[in-house]
């Protein structure tokens, strides 16, 4: 047999290499976990414990406090690091950062501290612990938050050596106070007396009174080099045994051995053997020592046994209670309580309360208006007008209903469906009411600068065109990129109850990959247009359209649209991510902004009828003849109106030719003959005339035309009068027309006073 390996490179290769000598290999330190592989060092058994138990119990420690996320930190050449990553692996701990140290160890801790681990298994040495556990302290990454393991022993009083860091032995103690450490049980505890007839005590008395009495340094190693020793001893005791039981009974006299079954023989004894050594219990599975493993805390300035691993039952036993220093174990991590941001169903219930009161509300002024159709106030094109206004408010006070719900209240598929068809329901009923409100106010403005009545086709072109214009957009914008329910995170929040446990509100909104073009492209359209319409209210505020003078309501209802419309639309974007705050200000602006139109444009309406109730359109002929005009829409009887009002009016045109001949002749005459009395057919023909044209003017008497047929010798009588067109009737009319004027217009205007008729008389 081969006693001996200490460093595992050097180990490893002896143990390839004994198999061709048919030798046997006890090693006393090597514990590297590759040196457990069977296949490859068949030969091989050590007294130390593996490194691979070292890590099966670092693992039992987390399942016990139900760790399951880790951190790592090593110095990049530390035995365990591979063989215990994966073994967590393997029990399914979440291995969150590997941290290899530098001439920074802060820089990594940091690194630790920012992927928010809280469990930190630390592999390095005790030089290296020193300046770990020095920025530890300066990164306040101790105490109740933090837990610290450190599967390598490590001298006492390690952290007293404080040249090695920038802190001093205090701030050390405070860093490391709670963490735990797993390494080898160098002696056994129990006080038994094992194959070499001492206890472990009385072993460990002798072996530092030997050290003394030769002046050297032991090794802490050496309980399992003297276990080691007396290995050897018993399996080769035990096949020399085995040896002469053969040579005894065998009738040959000169009974030999081969190497190769010599090694077996050996092989077999130190599989079969087992003893109670100053380490504890001496034995071997597939040549690696079962035996304990020690678990220590440091509590209180130093380190205290606290509970041991059993290698070969790998089971955690706890003979002293851990003192953490929270009410508890540390956290793995930081709790994260996923909450819901939603609409109360109280601020839901309210909304859609008041919701439901506005819609009847508008639905009986619709009632009320249907009513009084007949009346002189909303016989008109209005009508038309008045029912898209109250389209477009009931639309937007039902998307109300569409936007205050959430998965508590449907299903995730409903609510796909749902997020298209709240935005249709606002813009569509946003753009009737507009448009509607628009081409009111255009009417009054074309009155008012052109003098000029629209027609009635424009105000369905006006919402025409604007619906159209919302249709399309919804429509590429549904069709290209439709909107879908998503969640969304809106930040982190500290619980105050639980400093480890941190709330991630979220949210879940409607939106589409390019949801800032469509958004742009929408107001880049709706802007101008309410632009235009603030223009034209401006414009007309003050504008009087009577009986009911309602412009100043018109205009106040469009500029109360654009303002509330430009309120909600930014409320809504800034309080994206609190969805109670954004549903109740989008509630209230559609609320305010709707209910303030239907009242300003019918309240005033529906008072001035209740208190006007008889007034209808068959007051006078006048009005009936202008309600019928106005609600003529066939453009062929306007044309054959206007054709007889042409007509009626030449008629007119000549009757005055006619009676301004008979004036001036009547003049001349009176200038000729003032003494002479007039004659009897010329004063009935003045007097026919005068009191035609009265009648005529009027509005009470017939027509030229019913003249004539009454009077058909009046022709006869136009025929026989003189030529009024002469030169000498034409210089007579104007020598005494000029005058007459001239006296009667001038005073009149400021030219001449009563004291210049003597100029006139004398003339």
């Amino acid at each position: 047999m081969v006693f001996g390996g200490v460093c595992p490179s050097v180990t490893s290769t002896i143990a390839q290499s004994v198999q061709n000598w048919k030798l046997v290999q006890l090693s006393f330190a090597a514990s590297a976990a590759v040196l457990a592989d069977r296949e490859r060092y068949p030969n091989l058994f050590c007294t130390v414990p593996s490194d691979a138990t070292v890590s099966r119990s670092v693992v039992r420690i987390l399942s016990q406090y139900r760790w399951s996320r880790v951190g790592v930190l090593t110095d990049g050449q530390h035995i365990l690091e591979k063989d215990l990553t994966t073994k967590l692996r393997d029990a399914k701990i979440d291995v969150a950062i590997i941290e290899r140290l530098s001439n920074s160890p802060c820089i990594h801790l940091k690194n630790l501290m920012d992927n928010d681990v809280r469990i930190i298994i630390g592999l390095f040495d005790e030089k290296l612990a020193s300046k770990v556990f020095c920025c530890v302290h300066n990164l306040n990454m101790f105490g109740r938050k933090y837990q610290w393991i450190l599967p390598s022993g490590y001298k006492q009083g390690w952290w007293e050596d404080s040249n090695i860091s920038t802190c001093s032995s205090k701030s050390l103690l405070i860093a490391i106070e709670g963490y735990i450490s797993v390494d080898l049980k160098h002696l056994s505890d129990r006080q038994i007396k094992g194959i070499s007839g001492r206890t472990p005590q009385e072993y460990e008395g002798e072996y530092k009174q030997q050290l003394r009495q030769q002046r050297l340094v032991g090794s802490k190693l050496h309980g399992f080099a003297y276990d080691g020793v007396w290995a050897i001893a018993l399996a080769l005791t035990q096949v020399m045994e085995s040896i002469k039981q053969r040579e005894k009974h065998n009738i040959h006299r000169n009974f030999t051995v081969s190497n190769t079954e010599l090694e077996n023989m050996i092989l077999h004894s130190m599989k079969q053997l087992q003893f109670e050594g100053v380490t504890g219990p001496v034995f071997f599975r597939n040549g690696q020592r079962m035996g304990c493993l020690k678990l220590s805390q440091f509590q209180g300035g130093k380190e205290i046994e606290v509970g041991l691993y059993n290698t070969s039952t790998e089971v955690l036993q706890l003979t002293r209670k851990m003192k953490f220093q929270g009410t508890g174990p540390a956290r793995d991590r930081t709790t994260v309580r996923l909450l819901r941001k939603g609409v109360s169903l109280p601020l839901y219930s309210i909304l859609s309360a008041t919701t439901g009161l506005a819609i009847i509300t508008a639905i009986g002024f619709f009632c009320l208006n249907i009513k009084n159709r007949d009346h002189r106030l909303t016989k008109t094109p209005g009508l038309f007008l008045d029912n898209l206004v109250f389209l477009g408010t009931i639309l937007s006070f039902t998307s109300i209903f569409i936007f205050g719900l959430d998965r508590s209240l449907v299903s995730d598929h409903d609510l796909q469906i749902l997020c298209s068809v709240r935005t249709w329901f606002l813009s569509i009923g946003h753009s009737i009411t507009f448009a509607a409100l628009l081409a009111k106010i255009w009417r009054v403005y074309m009155n008012m600068e052109m003098n000029k009545s629209s027609k009635a086709s424009d105000p369905v072109k006006v919402v025409g065109l604007l619906l159209f214009a919302d249709v399309a957009i919804l429509t590429c914008w549904q069709v290209v990129d439709p909107l879908r329910h998503i969640e969304s995170e809106s930040g982190w929040e500290t619980d105050p109850s639980d400093e480890d446990i941190v709330i991630r509100p979220f949210i879940t909104c409607c939106e589409s990959r390019r949801m800032n073009l469509w958004l742009t492209i929408m107001y880049a359209y709706k802007g101008p247009v309410m632009l235009l319409g603030c223009f034209l209210a401006w414009s007309t505020r003050k504008v009087q359209e009577p009986p009911l003078n309602d412009s100043m309501y018109l205009a106040g209802s469009v500029l109360i649209l654009t303002v509330l419309c430009v309120c909600g639309v930014s409320g809504y974007h800034v309080t994206s991510h609190q969805p109670g705050v954004q549903f109740c200000f989008l509630a209230v602006a559609i609320l305010l902004c709707n209910t303030s139109i239907i009242c300003l444009l019918f309240l005033p309406k529906i008072l001035h009828i209740r208190n006007s109730p008889v007034e209808t359109s068959q007051t006078t002929v006048t009005d009936k003849d202008q309600t019928r005009d106005l609600q003529t829409t066939d453009e062929n009887e306007i044309a054959s109106l206007l054709d007889n009002l042409q007509i009626e009016n030449q008629h007119l045109c000549g009757q005055i030719t006619q009676l301004d001949a008979e004036l001036e002749i009547l003049a001349v005459q009176l200038l000729e003959n003032p003494e002479q009395e007039p004659s009897p057919q010329d004063a009935h023909m003045a007097q026919r005339g005068s009191s035609a044209y009265f009648r005529e003017t009027s509005g009470e008497g017939k027509s030229l035309v019913q003249l004539e047929q009454q009077d058909p010798n009046q022709e006869d009588v136009f025929q026989s009068l003189p030529d009024i067109n002469s030169p000498e009737h034409v210089q007579r009319r104007m020598s005494v027309q000029l005058p007459i004027l001239h006296h009667a217009y001038l005073p009149g205007i400021g030219g001449v006073n009563a004291s210049c008729s003597s100029l006139l008389n004398q003339a």
